[in-house]
């Protein structure tokens, strides 16, 4: 099943108005922003690690606390 279709069947699966709503708003700023931006200069499998990263970051397990990143940026005399 490709993406499009899996988008497609969540859509569909959501009852909730607002939560529609929020996904839109989610969505058509990104697509604007990537139909016309770098986007179109990567390749297939570029895009799909790119987006791929992109659903990883909301897992909280994958994020990384402030003052952990701070310290490591101060590596680089980052402020």
């Amino acid at each position: 099943m490709s993406i499009k279709q899996k988008l497609h069947e969540l859509i569909e699966s959501i009852d909730d108005e607002q939560v529609l709503e929020a996904y839109f708003h989610l969505l058509k700023p990104l697509n604007e922003e990537v139909m016309g931006g770098n986007w179109s200069n990567l390749n297939d499998s570029e895009k799909e690690e790119l987006l791929f990263s992109y659903d990883e970051s909301f897992a909280p397990k994958n994020l990384v606390d402030h003052s952990v990143v701070m310290e490591r940026a101060r590596k680089w005399n980052v402020k």
